[in-house]
């Protein structure tokens, strides 16, 4: 990765949990901000990194107050958007659908 390369995915991501901590007044979860840098440099459904970490985090602001575990829910979310690029599905389309069908409780059952 090029320096400028890199340099824009550190100030993206800066700005990114600046925005996320000053929307809510509030400190950014530090074990959020490891899950973010951890899902970041694994991952492999996305075309680069900042991608990667933009939409990862804000689904994963979304989310919070359905999965309270930030490593459990950057963890789905990039299992999510695998399997549904994978599928030929945006993968904010499979977050509704698991959010209509069980609220996002694994241990669900459909009557």
């Amino acid at each position: 990765m090029s320096f400028y390369r890199l340099l824009a995915v550190v100030v993206a991501a800066g700005v990114l949990l600046c925005t996320v901590a000053s929307a809510d007044n509030a400190r950014v979860d530090p074990k959020l901000v490891m899950a973010l840098k951890q899902a970041v440099r694994e991952t492999t459904g996305f075309s680069n990194q900042l991608k990667a970490l933009t939409w990862l985090a804000d689904m994963s602001t979304r989310l919070e107050y359905r999965i309270p575990d930030p490593f459990y829910r950057v963890q789905l979310l990039k299992t999510v958007h695998t399997e549904a690029a994978r599928a030929g599905l945006r993968p904010e389309l499979v977050l509704a659908l698991i959010e209509v069908e069980s609220t996002f409780d694994r241990f669900a059952v459909s009557r």
